[in-house]
């Protein structure tokens, strides 16, 4: 059986500390991001991205050389890992696998604005019929699982937004995907994740994957990490307020 290990990273509890995972560069890239909470939940994401492919890899994390194809799906050069990431405020999901292609989406579990006009224009006729004239919160979730399922079949494709989202088909629940045009077959399963969350893990194979729930834990990955000069103070801190 494919087994994928699905993390959950709490990105609020990083510590200061995390930077040290990170390379120059993307220390750079989450700082120019305008908004503080978002830049620290950026940053975070990533410092752990590096640790948990740093402990599959048995290198240390700032030693990795991450890339990404044209398409934007992260990658890491030389290893059989596949792997792949989501975040929403608070929270973070990294998705490895060894044997399949993997996607993942991550969303709040919370009433979407236009979600009935999103829903027209990228929803397959079953999807629009699965969620069907449902009312508030009914509605919100199942819309929410539609649109997780989509974007984290988009991911495993590797090919992000040249997928127009209407060509891609979900179950609202769990089950096969149906991709136009690629090679197929995709699984989608539902990850188990904290109370307002709703996620999607796809994964390339004729059968289900099995989610191995794993949590990140902040001390142990930044431990081992090399110190740098001058922290950014405002990239990882925790919120005060």
């Amino acid at each position: 059986m494919t087994r994928v290990d699905v993390w959950t990273v709490d990105t609020s509890a990083a510590p200061l500390s995390a930077h040290r995972l990170l390379t120059r560069e993307e220390r750079a890239r989450a700082g120019s991001i305008r908004h503080p909470d978002r830049a620290r939940e950026v940053g975070a994401t990533r410092a752990a991205l590096r640790a948990v492919l740093g402990a599959y890899a048995g290198a240390p994390p700032t030693s990795l050389e991450l890339g990404e194809t044209p398409e934007g799906k992260p990658t890491l050069p030389g290893a059989s890992l596949r792997f792949n990431v989501s975040h929403a405020p608070g929270l973070s999901l990294v998705v490895v696998a060894s044997d399949c292609e993997v996607g993942v989406d991550l969303e709040p579990d919370a009433p979407r604005r236009r979600a009935a006009r999103i829903a027209r224009r990228h929803f397959t006729a079953s999807e629009r019929a699965a969620i069907g004239g449902a009312a508030e919160p009914a509605f919100g979730r199942a819309f929410l699982a539609v649109w997780t399922g989509k974007e984290a079949a988009t991911k495993a494709v590797g090919l992000g937004l040249r997928i127009p989202l209407r060509d891609v088909e979900v179950p609202l629940d769990e089950g096969p995907v149906a991709v136009a045009g690629s090679a197929g077959p995709w699984q989608l399963r539902r990850p188990a994740l904290p109370r307002g969350y709703l996620g999607a893990v796809v994964c390339g194979g004729a059968w289900p994957p099995e989610l191995r729930p794993r949590r990140f834990a902040w001390p142990a990955a930044v431990a081992a990490a090399p110190a740098r000069r001058s922290p950014p103070p405002t990239l990882l801190a925790r919120r005060t307020r």
